[in-house]
């Protein structure tokens, strides 16, 4: 990562295409933890707590668990965009359906009715919300992500510029932003006071583009 050389100076990192195989890997992980999780209930939670509670804490702790996954490895994956963070979240959604009821059926040998009964929430069973997280944590990650690097390059532009863009906001020195349809980020502000040269950034997630613009 670094800067080109010229009158236009952008900061780009490299693409490493669809996040959607990484998306398939951390997905493994979840499987994991939740087969873990599921453990833990079965000769844990049930003798201590009963069928019913010790079945709602372990859903809860098991959302807990996909949420944090999820925000340490958004980064990773690599979504460009919202949308492109909702297509992971919809990825990981369908193969969790999948797995559950698919490989729950053929080949752990639960019936459609006892699969189906996990989603009862008259019977106090909450498993619904896990599915639910699944989709969104993604989403959620993504945009915390990109709240983090925002401040980062924000912090990094006005240490270019002298710290004038914070700095109480002298004349001419004025940090706006805005959000664009696609999920990009533009911040703007000037090389500072009466400067001749402003800065657009334009970020969505991993991909960051900074660049110094001559006033007309």
């Amino acid at each position: 990562m670094g800067f080109a050389s010229g009158g236009d100076r952008a900061l780009i990192p490299s693409s490493r295409g669809s996040p959607y195989g990484r998306a398939a890997a951390v997905w493994l992980g979840i499987l994991l933890i939740a087969n873990i999780n599921g453990a833990l209930r079965e000769f844990l939670l049930v003798a201590v707590l009963g069928e019913t509670l010790a079945r709602a804490l372990s859903t809860i702790l098991l959302c807990l668990l996909v949420a944090i996954l999820a925000r340490s490895t958004i980064g990773w994956i690599g979504p460009r965009s919202a949308n492109e963070a909702w297509r992971v979240g919809l990825l990981w959604l369908v193969l969790t359906l999948a797995f559950e009821f698919l490989a729950g059926h053929y080949i752990f040998g639960d019936s459609w009715e006892q699969l189906l009964s996990e989603y009862d929430l008259a019977s106090g069973r909450i498993w619904v919300i896990v599915p639910l997280v699944t989709l969104v944590t993604p989403r959620w990650a993504w945009g915390r992500d990109s709240a983090r690097m925002r401040g980062g390059v924000a912090l990094l532009l006005a240490l270019g510029t002298g710290g004038s863009a914070f700095a109480g906001e002298p004349a001419g020195s004025r940090l706006d932003s805005e959000s664009p349809a696609g999920g990009r980020h533009i911040v703007r502000a000037p090389c500072g006071a009466g400067a001749s040269r402003f800065a657009i950034i334009e970020e969505a997630s991993l991909t960051t583009r900074l660049t110094w613009h001559s006033r007309p």
